[in-house]
């Protein structure tokens, strides 16, 4: 168990983003709690909770203060008139310093089977569950207008007028929007990891290891205010792809080791994750970027020059060879150009050697 309290400070000038002096003071504490248990010898089971706080960045606890003569706004409250019609309205914008640390919540669940790596393969598995709230949003004065009563205080009016009365509003005309971000975002993610290692011993010096692994991302949404959407980002531009993994081989005998490995990445639409309500099924199969594999391999060779040279205790030469099938990196069919999971350089050749004295 562990515990930490974190205390934020900072001092903003008026001349760093052209606002009023902030000064900003907020603390938290936080904690991470973990267990381990072999209710088999072959057999470990592990859980842990960890909480984290992230504090706004200095822009997101600066001010602006804005005087707008006209604003295309509507006022809901006064019929859909324009706001600042008649009148001139305060816009407050950008940061704010009675922003909250945002903070996250973490729970991991683990089983491994061969937690010692003894004979026999290691295999394990982990679910891992994070929930952040109070995420800084910035959703703008349209949004403070037209959710007034879930955001009380925000907006600012003058008294009813007896022009008002005698219109029928019930509500006076706008003086000032605080449409500064506020701590009402959430973020929900969920993986799910296997991992998978052996070692076989083929004779007395050689080795032969087998690895893979592979992540499951079944969820990452965003919601940026209760009444706002639940985004998914799962396979999207923006986002975390839903499959990925890793794999490969090493062989060593000696002094001379061969390596390959192998990535996969799913596949993804090449669209970002915010514009998710407006792309339809025809649309989404035509920016599909399909999955990638990719191939490296490496040989080392480890040549022992003590014995000639006492100064030099060895030196180890490696060849590798990256993206041994020479793919290019599928184009993505929208403005995004080519995936960036892949490398348009291709084939390419890396020799280096190091010496150890």
């Amino acid at each position: 168990m562990a515990a930490r309290y974190d205390a934020n400070q900072a001092d903003i000038p008026s001349t760093a983003f052209l606002g009023p002096r902030s000064q900003y003071d907020k603390a938290g504490t936080v904690y991470t709690a973990g267990l381990r248990v072999f209710p088999l010898d072959a057999l470990l089971l592990r859980a842990s909770i960890a909480t984290g706080v992230s504090p706004p960045n200095p822009e997101q606890m600066s001010e602006g203060r804005t005087t707008l003569p006209a604003y295309q706004l509507t006022d809901p409250a006064r019929g859909g008139q324009l706001v600042a019609l008649n009148n001139t309205v305060v816009l407050l914008q950008r940061g704010s310093t009675a922003l909250r640390p945002e903070r996250a919540q973490t729970i991991a669940l683990g089983v491994v089977y061969n937690p010692d790596e003894g004979p026999g393969p290691r295999v394990s598995l982990d679910y891992t569950r994070t929930r952040k709230r109070g995420e800084i949003s910035n959703v703008g004065a349209a949004f403070v207008v037209a959710n007034e009563a879930l955001y009380p205080g925000r907006i600012v009016r003058a008294a009813l007028t007896p022009g008002d009365i005698a219109a029928g509003y019930s509500a006076g005309a706008i003086t000032q929007i605080d449409a500064t971000y506020m701590n009402i975002g959430r973020t929900n993610v969920d993986a799910l990891d296997l991992h998978l290692d052996e070692v076989f011993r083929l004779r007395r010096d050689d080795t032969l290891r087998l690895f893979a692994a592979v992540t499951w991302t079944p969820r990452l949404t965003r919601q940026v205010a209760p009444d706002r959407p639940v985004v998914d980002y799962v396979a999207t531009n923006d986002g975390p792809l839903e499959w990925r993994g890793a794999g490969g081989a090493v062989w060593e005998s000696g002094d001379l080791s061969l390596r390959l490995d192998a990535q996969y990445y799913g596949s993804y639409v090449a669209v970002e994750a915010s514009s998710l309500s407006t792309r339809s099924v025809a649309n989404l199969s035509s920016r599909r970027v399909p999955a990638q594999v990719y191939l490296d391999a490496e040989a080392a060779l480890r040549l022992r020059l003590a014995r000639w040279r006492p100064d030099v205790r060895d030196v180890e030469i490696r060849f590798g060879i990256q993206n041994v099938l020479d793919h290019d990196p599928p184009v993505a069919p929208s403005d995004f150009g080519y995936s960036l999971y892949g490398d348009p350089r291709g084939r390419r050749f890396e020799l280096s050697a190091t010496a150890r004295f």
